[in-house]
């Protein structure tokens, strides 16, 4: 009931598919020290087409 998809976070990890666009995230949120300000950290996407984990149809382990 109190978690959405608009709920804070600090730290988002794992597989998303939106349409026909495959990822992987790994974003790190936090707050700057000196500007008090909320920043992200996204990670590089990787190198390798991620459409055949999602089309496969088998089960996959992510690591970080």
């Amino acid at each position: 009931e109190n978690f959405y998809d608009k709920t804070s976070y600090t730290i988002m990890f794992g597989p998303d598919k939106c349409g026909e666009d495959y990822k992987l995230h790994f974003i790190f949120r936090h707050k700057h020290p000196k500007t008090g300000i909320f920043e992200e950290k996204h990670a590089k996407p990787p190198d390798v087409d991620l459409k055949k984990f999602f089309t496969d149809r088998k089960t996959h382990l992510y690591t970080l």
